[in-house]
């Protein structure tokens, strides 16, 4: 229970009331840029990355000076620090000072070949290099990483049965192949670093990129619960592992829908990262062959489509897609109101035309009750003269 305790204050409620005091001075004084109704937002809702991984650490620092046993779930979560902070710092980087002129690998790739960093392939070569020596520290020898992570702090958490665990598990896993190892390293790098990049494509409309992480998220616990991690992790540190990966999308969600500001490569990469972790360290071998190439396949799919006119071509995709944004319900509402407008105007013309019509006729019939009556008024004088 101390671990969902943890979770639900230290990476929930504490992310979500600073992000909501933090977030007049970011509209206020943040950069901004055009989204794609040609509002300006400001793109730095990413930075709420720092708040949850600042919390997160200092909630494992208070548990170790209290002499408190440390949850699994943040043991498991620590080696992926340095990434997270790595991600959201270049991200923010890229955000406040990036050019939009270059855009996808090729952009990149041709400045780098003119002997230019941009600060997109300066994001890029980040991100990819932290994942790497993310997957070397965890994999390279077959460690696994819930073991590897809890070793590190082994001397003060775990007693007993659960020592003598890690040591055999330790035992069994650095007997493993090399090449093994070394594929896994490969994959692992490239699941992470892929996934950053995936995500910040999604960034693109308000609340997409939060909504594919929501879907991502639920990938990634499947996974854990299917896979061996799951006994190291158990049902409550899995529990407090999603309340505490929800903490960050909670914090921004009101501001990311209501076209206040953007999550931005900070906030859309770093959420790439933590899934990719999340993925990458759950799935065996044969599911990260996969994972991997359908991550490479969908990244470089998007250098020659657009996702977003994919989801514009199918209506269940466009109503998901619009779900919660507070624009688009006012849009609606206008066309909604601007629909009726028009229905009463016509039926006033109508009514009007019905009216003008009937006008018409009564005085065609009052004209020929004239002629008729001249007419019969004629006759009777022609018949006076006659006698």
């Amino acid at each position: 229970m101390i671990g969902i305790a943890v979770a639900l204050i230290f990476c929930v409620a504490i992310p979500v009331a600073i992000m909501a005091m933090l977030e007049p001075s970011l509209h206020k004084s943040a950069p901004k840029t055009a989204n794609f109704r040609g509002v300006m937002v400001y793109s730095g809702l990413g930075i709420v990355w720092f708040v949850w991984l600042i919390s997160f650490w200092i909630s494992a620092q208070l548990l170790a000076v209290l002499n408190i046993e440390i949850p699994t779930w943040i043991q498991y979560l620590k080696p992926l620090f340095a990434v997270l902070a790595g991600s959201c710092a270049f991200g923010l980087f890229d955000d406040w000072a990036g050019s939009k002129n270059t855009r996808g690998f090729s952009g990149h790739l041709k400045a780098l070949a003119r002997g230019q960093i941009t600060t997109g392939g300066l994001k890029f070569i980040g991100i990819g290099s932290l994942s790497l020596f993310l997957a070397i520290s965890l994999f390279y020898g077959g460690a696994d990483p819930i073991v590897s992570s809890a070793a590190g702090s082994a001397v003060d958490s775990t007693v007993g049965s659960t020592a003598d665990t890690i040591a055999a598990s330790t035992a069994v896993t650095a007997a493993g192949s090399t090449a093994i190892s070394i594929l896994k390293v490969m994959l692992v790098t490239c699941i992470v670093a892929l996934s950053a990049n995936l995500m910040n494509l999604f960034d693109l409309r308000p609340g997409r990129a939060g909504k594919m992480y929501l879907l991502g998220l639920l990938v990634a616990l499947i996974s854990i619960v299917t896979g061996e991690l799951m006994q190291e992790l158990g049902w409550l540190n899995l529990l407090a592992l999603a309340l505490a990966a929800l903490g960050p999308l909670l914090a921004v969600w009101r501001f990311d829908l209501g076209e206040r500001g953007m999550l931005g490569d900070a906030g859309a990469n770093s959420m790439g990262v933590f899934l990719g972790f999340l993925c990458a360290t759950s799935m065996p071998i044969w599911a990260l062959c996969i994972a991997a190439a359908v991550l490479a396949a969908v990244n470089l799919l998007s250098e020659k489509v657009s996702f977003s006119k994919i989801i514009a071509g199918s209506k269940l995709l466009t109503t998901l897609d619009e779900l919660g944004r507070t624009k688009d319900k006012l849009e609606a509402q206008e066309k909604h109101s601007w629909t009726e407008t028009q229905k009463t105007h016509s039926w006033t013309e109508t009514q009007e035309k019905h009216s003008w019509t009937e006008t018409q006729k009564t005085h065609s019939q009052t004209g020929r009750t004239q002629d008729t009556q001249l007419v019969m008024m004629e006759k009777i004088e022609n018949q006076e003269e006659g006698e």
